[in-house]
C-alpha cells in the first residue's frame, strides 16, 4: 500500500505515467525515461541493480501523512554509490535515507 502511495505522488506531483505492464524493475515513464519509485515509512530503503539507466524517486511518508521527496535522480548513480556494499541474498542493497540525501 505504501508503494501505491508513492506511485500516486510520482504521478500527481511529477507527471510520471505509471504503467503496471512494465518490467519488474520499473514503475512508469517520465519524458521517455524509465522510473522506479521507492516509498518507505522507515529511515532506509533498498535497491536492486537496475538493468539500464533511469530515474529513481524515493519518498518517505511520515506517520501524520506528510511526505518528503528524498531523492529524484539517476538510478545508476545511486547504484554506483553502493558499489562497496554487498547485496543480501535476493540481490538488494539497503541504503539509509540520510546517505541518499547526500547524493547529488
Amino acid at each position: 500500500m505504501i508503494g501505491d502511495i508513492g506511485e500516486a505522488i510520482a504521478a500527481i506531483q511529477y507527471g510520471v505515467e505509471i504503467d503496471k505492464k512494465l518490467t519488474k524493475h520499473w514503475d512508469g515513464m517520465l519524458k521517455g525515461e524509465f522510473v522506479q519509485v521507492k516509498t518507505t515509512q522507515k529511515d532506509d530503503s533498498y535497491l536492486k541493480e537496475p538493468p539500464r539507466e533511469g530515474i529513481l524517486m524515493v519518498f518517505k511518508i511520515s506517520e501524520d501523512g506528510t511526505w518528503e521527496s528524498v531523492y529524484i535522480g539517476s538510478i545508476k548513480k545511486v547504484w554506483r554509490e553502493l558499489v562497496r556494499q554487498n547485496p543480501n541474498g535476493v540481490g538488494e542493497k539497503i541504503f539509509s535515507l540520510n546517505r541518499l540525501r547526500k547524493i547529488k
